[in-house]
């Protein structure tokens, strides 16, 4: 097996930058065009192009240093045992034939072949000791390898160059999630962007909250409002605190999926949380409307109004619980209050209900 680094003259601990650096140098001394047109040099340069092929590639350079290192440990073995079972064996042969010695002793050789074979018998075991020793060694060596490919990926995306990152960690989470960002911030599809999203939870040491909400925000993007949600509820896992999580999740549950039971669970943990009472009661009120609470959503609407009148909804809202609790007069109040605002959708109501035919 034909080895790289020997062909590009580095050791196999080189960095990236000096095997590209080796490559370089040995092509420019060796490339066919300088050379007029030499054999030699051609099949020289073809080596050195193949050995720079695999190196520079973080994937097949893992691969080739687990083959090279068990092609180098398993030649070793294999000139071990060869003293063991080839030479002295063919000796044995070659002179028993015509040896006096040998023949007169025949019969002592015999007695002794089960004393040889419980000999080979310890070197076969040998044998399968020495294998899966370095069948370790081999899987330790790849171990490193990967951890000295995680942390150069790692000071790469420090430097917000996710794209080498990627080239020496593949599976590198937090890698794809900033590639993520970058294709949101340059206008491509969501489709684009929740692929590498969902490399990023995939491959990541640690998910965050952050992943799942932002893959959650290119579901709504393309109007998939169940995966939204699935992800939106494990944010909230994730990050408990997060109240805008929380208002967000609350939201779909209630104006997208119908699910008015669980928007109010998401309602009141959110508010538990600390998000703003006067926002979170049109949802909450609603939701409860919804499911013919009427108490409880005249209650969530009138503790909205009392820290924020400037809502329009809340009246609009509050004028549809009236009416459905049979106070008519509270209902176009409220109507009227929400049409003088600007909430237009109030005016077939008050139209139907208040004004006199």
């Amino acid at each position: 097996m034909e080895n790289h680094y020997q062909t590009l003259g580095v050791s196999f601990r080189a960095t990236p930058e000096e095997i590209k650096s080796a490559y370089k140098q040995l092509a420019l001394i060796y490339h066919p065009d300088k050379n007029q047109g030499s054999k030699t040099h051609e099949e020289r340069f073809k080596a050195i192009a193949a050995a720079y092929q695999i190196l520079s590639n973080p994937e097949k350079k893992n691969l080739y240093d687990l083959k090279l290192f068990y092609t180098t440990a398993t030649s070793r073995v294999g000139d071990n045992m060869a003293g063991v079972y080839g030479t002295s064996a063919s000796k044995i042969h070659k002179y028993a034939a015509r040896d006096p010695y040998f023949r007169r002793f025949n019969r002592s050789q015999e007695k002794s072949s089960d004393s040889t074979r419980l000999k080979s018998g310890n070197s076969v075991q040998n044998f399968a000791i020495a294998m899966l020793i370095m069948a370790s060694i081999s899987m330790v060596a790849l171990w490193l390898g990967n951890i000295m490919n995680h942390k150069t990926a790692q000071a790469h995306l420090e430097r917000g160059d996710f794209v080498t990152a990627l080239e020496f960690d593949s599976n590198y989470g937090e890698a794809y999630f900033e590639k993520a960002k970058h294709l949101k911030r340059m206008g491509l599809p969501a489709t684009s962007v929740i692929r590498e999203l969902s490399k990023a939870i995939k491959f990541a040491k640690k998910q965050s909250a952050d992943m799942y909400l932002s893959r959650a925000l290119e579901w709504m993007r393309i109007d998939n409002y169940s995966q939204a949600v699935d992800d939106l509820k494990v944010a909230t896992k994730l990050n408990p605190r997060s109240y805008n999580t929380l208002v967000l999740l609350g939201d779909l549950q209630n104006y997208n999926l119908n699910l008015y039971a669980e928007a109010e669970l998401s309602y009141k943990s959110a508010i538990e949380q600390g998000a703003d009472v006067s926002l979170v009661s049109v949802g909450w009120g609603l939701a409860q409307l919804k499911q013919e609470k009427y108490v409880e959503a005249l209650a969530n609407f009138n503790r909205g109004i009392a820290l924020d009148e400037s809502r329009a909804d809340l009246f609009y809202f509050r004028g549809l619980t009236y009416k459905e609790l049979k106070d008519s007069a509270a209902a176009c109040a409220d109507w009227d209050r929400a049409l003088n605002m600007g909430k237009e959708e109030a005016l077939p109501l008050y139209i139907q209900y208040c004004k006199p035919h």
